[in-house]
């Protein structure tokens, strides 16, 4: 796929769309102030053009701003990124009979009601069969 946001043009592009989104915005925003409804009887209608208003001023703001670098990547922290939990493995929970759902929480059922969590929610065991 082509870098398309990458060039001079498309960020006059989007700075310019954004400085459109602003203006629409505004107008909106306008709109609702003089439009003097009090605050419990804003119905659907009023709500819809609060919502375009603060859409528009917010996708604008970001637009105009940041232009070409609004399609940037940035490294995410270690500490937010996605991982597999490393004390469970879904091949070697298989082998027990263990669904992956419950292997990638690190619940476990071992028959009879017998549970088994490696986190600290503990499971009751019960005397019937659980499934």
């Amino acid at each position: 796929m082509a870098a398309w946001h990458r060039s001079r043009r498309a960020d006059v592009g989007l700075r310019a769309a954004g400085l459109l989104f602003g203006w629409i915005g505004y107008a909106a925003i306008a709109r609702l102030i003089a439009m003097h409804v009090a605050p419990r009887e804003a119905g659907l209608p009023t709500l819809a053009i609060a919502a375009v208003g603060f859409m528009a001023a917010s996708a604008g703001s970001a637009m105009a701003a940041l232009g070409r670098h609004l399609f940037d990547e940035v490294e995410v922290s270690a500490r937010w990124r996605g991982r597999a939990d490393p004390s469970v493995s879904i091949a070697a929970a298989r082998k027990v009979g263990i669904d992956a759902i419950h292997a990638t929480s690190g619940v476990a059922s071992h028959g009879q009601g017998q549970w088994s969590a490696a986190s600290a929610v503990v499971r009751p065991s019960y005397a019937g069969s659980v499934s």
